[in-house]
């Protein structure tokens, strides 16, 4: 069982190392999330389209809102 697990972080890691597949785990998510109360504001939606595009990691993401929630 732990090398099944250990083989999914590897392929969630894989898709996440590139420009592409940070832009279709996105899209996938905005999909699911449109038009529900989950969908992302206009500043959760830059965060999130500067990690696609490799100038934030998701750690930063989480970081700038829970320091946004914060203030």
């Amino acid at each position: 069982m732990e090398q099944v697990f250990s083989n999914g972080l590897s392929q969630v890691d894989s898709v996440l190392a590139s420009e592409q597949g940070r832009q279709r785990v996105l899209k996938a998510a905005l999909r699911i999330t449109e038009n529900t109360p989950i969908a992302p504001n206009d500043y959760e939606r830059m965060l999130l389209d500067q990690f696609v595009v490799g100038q934030l990691t998701i750690d930063q993401v989480v970081a700038q809102l829970e320091a946004r929630q914060s203030a």
